[in-house]
């Protein structure tokens, strides 16, 4: 019963307020919890030999019905180590008399014996090792109760706080582990009780020194069954481990339950240790569902990240790590990794379904990559998903100032006026009343006959198959054509619908929606988004024998590993396609193998007139037909709703030329083959893999997207000078995006007023903050491309690929910026302050003091009288708090300095934005070689 103080002076009639203070326990509850502590404290410390013998329970691991001597035992341990000791000195000697015999001789042959050495040694071990586990099996056999007699072999071994595997300790836990799973012993196991005891005291010595041990105890000892007696010993043994530590101990007693994820997972996130977090919470569910649903809170917009550290403090937070991109992914791949409702993440989901819909708008208005028809299809399902999609897809219509599309939506769609944004709604009203006749939905016509690479074969040949008896004549007739040649070449190609119209756990929706094969006189279009409740496993397995594991018919594809996993997604019982992958030649690799010749294999068709030559926007199978072909291939279909029915016509011709396109590129490279007299074998490329990505690809892809986002047209931002005359530091004011805070900073050295977006804050507040504050903007990549279409012409400056210099260098010279020597420095390059408030040594010396002197009362009064004789000092520093006297009123960073740097310098810049320290060091000497490429330019 809890008793309650309270106090007569807090209550008075004429304040209505009543105080209770918190519960305090009587003494004797206090006594009995301090008594509970002190036992598992003990229990825990104290060794279970000692207790034993004090206890006179020694004999509880008796053999043969003899009491054990406890001499005898140890002399046995002593025994074991001497084994692997001399085994360690064995191998010690033995390398270093293989040493000295091969001085003279050859660097392969010292390998050879090096190898052969460490067999040898291998074999020894294992045989040493062997040796002491058949020993330890015969102990346990003999005794009467093994498990005390494991423990007690354990915290006796000589090299029991050893944290190496191969230590006594581990091999006697092993060996235990081992012999309990044998068949012949679980007769004798299975009379021995395991009590809460033994539990304990097996708990106790698998982590009294390290957790090496904790696997091999756990499992005989069951101590992740019928165990919450533990939790007092484990918290008690828990304190004073780290978080790693902490979470390793509880998962192995799969005690999870009794942990909040604030206590274990939180601390472990701040501190970048996901790997530990993944095999934490795969054995509890419930945990899983808690920690991503902090992780949803998190990700929240309206949230801070840094309110959740400081509610759970720790130490070595990498909070560089911890922004909002990072930990959405995360919670996105617990999600996936879980299979785990994404409606506990409601703040993730919705900020994919808006990243979705940004990602359309940009392949509309930004890379003009896609047709309307598709666009409209996949606009309608992204809305589906959530009402409150609708303010923003008329957001970032009204942000391309498209008026029509808005009015079409807003018919498309039923909206009234009324509930449109009140700075949207005037511009509708105005533009329909010039418009009134005008309701026509946008229709696109691509001159696709002079641009792009168009299908040679007739529609009449392409063949839809929607029915099973289709599908069977398609494969009667395709296992007769192969049996017609030696080797028959199609063309494969899948189709399936966009992520970026599907949600979070988007792996358990994604299959094939079009499987297209293509032969040199006809196409083949297998619709499985309609034939899928119908095929069962016969279909698939004749699928399998007559084509896909059909060794007669050769498959082109173009990167397709991907392909082939989602076809195994799509047929029943079809998951192991190692046979398809063997008959597939995938023409990537080709491709690529073939231009590291350095032949002019493409050069007939790389021949493009001068008027034409421009950086190519062309990539993956689109470039390859265009150096094969003549032409690109128009993927304004690409992106497109597949599983919408019925296709339209447009999707028909581009899925049937896709598959098409790759047997005419294949004849195109044999036939020039050839010609030049080539030796290159087609069949050896079959079942190998494209590694899109690797060293070379980057490298390219990097160099392309730079040529790209510079483009050489009149009035490109990056090929001439935005600024005819030469401009001083003082005119230009600019804004990096966060993946450039390096160049940024280069920039404040250089005097130039340069803010940097935030890592937390989204791409496009550059755009937002560079009209507000009248900014140059500079960005790269995707970005770059964003930023640009919010910003007036010239506004926005595409950074080159390089080091912090030779970016700035370029800023300089597309915007014909001239630094002069006392601009350098002018600027904090921390906080893109402009103002500095300068004290002299004796100045800094005496606050300098003050900050080291605190804990000395008497020291504090000297220098404080001394500082308040200084008025110069008084009238720039807040003596008390150590602070400037600026409006900001930022502390003064003194941890920086050190005495030796106060002794040699005379005069000190101190920042008034931060607080930072600044003083004329080398730096200041060797500024011009510093400078150099800054002079150089100017």
């Amino acid at each position: 019963m809890y008793q309650y103080n309270f106090s007569e002076n807090e209550y008075s009639d004429e304040d209505d307020e009543f105080y209770f203070f918190d519960p305090v326990k009587s003494v004797n509850e206090e006594n009995d919890e301090a008594k509970k502590l002190k036992n598992i404290e003990s229990r825990m410390v104290s060794s279970i030999t000692t207790r034993w013998t004090d206890l006179n329970d020694f004999n509880m691991i008796k053999t043969d019905d003899c009491e054990l001597n406890k001499q005898f035992l140890k002399d046995y341990l002593q025994s074991l180590f001497n084994l692997t000791l001399k085994l360690k000195k064995n191998r010690n000697t033995g390398e270093t008399a293989s040493l000295v015999q091969m001085e003279d001789e050859s660097l392969e042959d010292k390998n050879n014996k090096e190898k052969a050495e460490t067999r040898h040694f291998k074999k020894l071990q294992e045989a040493v090792y062997k040796k002491i586990e058949s020993s330890l099996f015969k102990e346990y056999s003999k005794s009467s109760n093994p498990f005390y007699l494991n423990l007690f072999l354990i915290e006796n071994s000589n090299d029991f706080k050893s944290n190496k595997f191969t230590s006594v300790a581990c091999l006697i836990a092993k060996a235990f582990d081992k012999w309990v799973l044998q068949e012949e012993n679980f007769d004798l196991v299975k009379k021995i009780d395991i009590t809460s005891d033994i539990k304990i005291d097996a708990f106790s010595v698998a982590t009294r020194h390290n957790l090496l041990l904790l696997d091999w105890i756990a499992r005989p000892y069951h101590l992740n069954k019928n165990n919450e007696f533990l939790i007092p010993y484990l918290t008690y043994r828990i304190n004073k481990f780290d978080y790693k530590d902490k979470a390793i101990v509880i998962s192995s007693l799969e005690l999870h339950d009794h942990f909040s994820c604030e206590e274990i997972v939180l601390p472990l996130l701040y501190q970048d240790k996901l790997n530990i977090i993944d095999k934490y919470l795969n054995k509890s569910v419930k945990q899983q569902q808690s920690f991503v649903k902090i992780l949803d809170q998190m990700c929240d917009k309206n949230s801070s990240i840094s309110s959740f550290i400081y509610m759970h403090p720790i130490k070595n937070v990498k909070i560089d790590k911890l922004n909002r991109k990072n930990l959405s992914k995360l919670a996105i791949r617990m999600i996936k990794m879980y299979s785990i409702d994404p409606v506990l993440c409601p703040n993730i989901t919705n900020q994919k379904f808006f990243k979705n819909l940004r990602y359309l708008i940009y392949r509309r208005y930004i890379e003009k990559s896609i047709s309307y028809e598709p666009w409209q299809d996949l606009i309608l399902e992204c809305l589906s998903q959530a009402d409150h999609l609708i303010e923003s897809f008329f957001n970032m219509l009204y942000e391309h100032m498209d008026l029509k599309e808005m009015d079409l939506w807003i018919d498309k769609l039923n909206l009234k006026l009324e509930n449109l944004p009140s700075y949207i709604k005037p511009l509708i009203v105005d533009y329909r009343l010039k418009n009134q006749s005008d309701k026509s939905q946008v229709s696109e016509t691509d001159i696709v006959s002079n641009k792009f690479y168009q299908l040679k074969l007739e529609y009449t040949k392409i063949k839809l198959i929607e029915t099973k008896k289709d599908f069977h004549e398609f494969l009667n007739e395709i296992d007769s054509l192969s049996q017609e040649k030696e080797y028959l070449f199609v063309g494969v190609d899948t189709e399936w619908k966009p992520t970026c119209v599907m949600g979070i756990n988007i792996e358990e929706t994604k299959k094939v929606a079009l499987f297209q094969i293509a032969t040199d006189e006809r196409i083949y279009l297998i619709d499985l988004c309609v034939m899928s409740d119908n095929f069962d496993e016969i279909d698939s397995h004749l699928m399998a024998q007559k084509f896909l594991n059909n060794k007669n018919i050769i498959k082109l594809g173009y990167g397709f590993t991907h392909d082939i996993k989602m076809l195994a997604h799509s047929f029943i019982n079809m998951h192991d396609l190692e046979n398809f992958r063997s008959t597939v030649i995938d023409l990537a690799y080709v491709a690529e193998h073939l231009k590291k010749l350095n032949l002019p294999i493409f050069s007939k068709i790389e021949e493009i007139e001068e008027s034409e030559q421009k950086v190519s926007n062309e990539k993956g199978l689109s470039e390859l037909v265009k150096i094969c072909l003549g032409k690109p291939l128009n993927k304004a279909e690409q992106i497109s709703n597949w599983e919408k029915r019925p296709l339209r016509d447009s999707q028909i011709n581009y899925a049937a030329l896709d598959a098409y396109c790759l047997v005419e590129i294949f004849n195109f490279l044999q036939e020039r083959i050839k010609e030049m007299n080539i030796e290159f074998d087609f069949f050896k490329c079959i079942g190998r893999k494209y590694k899109h990505g690797g060293a070379s690809a980057k490298k390219e892809k990097t160099e392309k997207k730079i040529q790209i986002s510079q483009p050489c047209e009149k009035n490109s931002t990056n090929s001439i000078k935005i600024n005819e005359h030469k401009k001083s530091v003082k005119d230009i004011k600019l804004i990096c995006d966060n993946m450039l805070g390096g160049l940024g900073r280069e920039l404040r050295r250089l005097g130039i007023d340069t803010e940097i977006l935030k890592n937390e804050s989204d791409h496009s507040d550059v755009a937002k903050i560079a009209r507000r504050e009248d900014r140059y903007a500079i960005s790269s990549g995707l970005p770059f491309n964003i930023i640009r279409s919010q910003l007036p012409e010239g506004k926005c400056i595409h950074s080159i690929n390089g080091n912090a210099k030779q970016q700035a260098s370029h800023i300089l010279n597309i915007l014909n910026i001239q630094v002069k020597l006392e601009d350098f420095f002018s600027r904090c390059f921390r906080c893109n302050t402009g103002s500095f408030t300068i004290l002299n040594k004796e100045q800094l010396t005496s606050i300098w003091i003050l900050e080291k002197s605190k804990q000395n009362p008497e020291t504090i009064n000297d220098v404080g009288n001394k500082c308040l004789v200084d008025e110069d000092l008084i009238s720039k520093v807040d003596i008390e708090q150590l602070c400037l006297k600026t409006p900001v009123r930022p502390k003064i960073g003194l941890s920086q300095l050190f005495e030796s740097t106060i002794k040699v310098m005379d005069t000190y810049f101190i920042c008034d934005g931060c607080g930072q320290i600044y003083w004329e060091g080398p730096h200041w000497q060797n500024i011009k070689s510093r400078f150099s490429y800054v002079i150089s330019n100017s």
